[in-house]
């Protein structure tokens, strides 16, 4: 006899799955995705428009400083908020809520598969952003710096803003 979570956790996967297809085929992904590729806009444009390029030593200051007040102060935040808004929203403007609550499932699963897509949904979405921005912030220097910076505290220093970005 199988456990009760196993049938729970399939159950939530199976909403997980579903919901991330809706997601995928709807246009609810576009304006999270525009909300993540505005600090990339903004480094890039940095990069390329700043007549004093910053050394190697302030291009970590410039991304925490960008990073903590314009990724997670607005970008994540407000992004966060429409994804896991629409999950619900969503279903209540097309009526369809109820075809979830018909199913043979406990409401705690179906919240708790709703919850995963939108964690799932903005890890991935906000972390590429994040990557992308700490690659367009290292491009600009040669090969032997970024190796010496991924050598020394860059790849903890990597790690540690994806987490905090998840």
């Amino acid at each position: 006899m199988s456990h009760p979570w196993a049938k729970w956790a399939d159950q939530a996967l199976a909403v997980v799955s579903f919901v991330l297809r809706k997601f995928r085929a709807g246009r609810k992904w576009v304006f999270p995705i525009l909300l993540a590729l505005a600090p990339v806009t903004l480094v890039t444009m940095l990069l390329l428009f700043d007549r004093h390029p910053p050394n190697n030593s302030d291009i970590i200051q410039i991304f925490a400083v960008m990073f903590q007040t314009f990724m997670l102060r607005l970008m994540i935040l407000f992004g966060c908020a429409l994804v896991f808004a629409n999950l619900y929203r969503g279903d209540m403007v097309t009526k369809t809520m109820h075809f979830y609550l018909l199913t043979p499932m406990r409401r705690e699963v179906l919240l708790a598969g709703k919850y995963l897509t939108g964690l799932l949904a903005t890890a991935v979405i906000f972390s590429v952003s994040t990557g992308l921005q700490l690659t367009a912030l290292l491009s600009q220097y040669d090969h032997a710096v970024v190796s010496e910076y991924l050598a020394g505290p860059g790849w903890r220093q990597i790690f540690s803003y994806l987490a905090v970005t998840v």
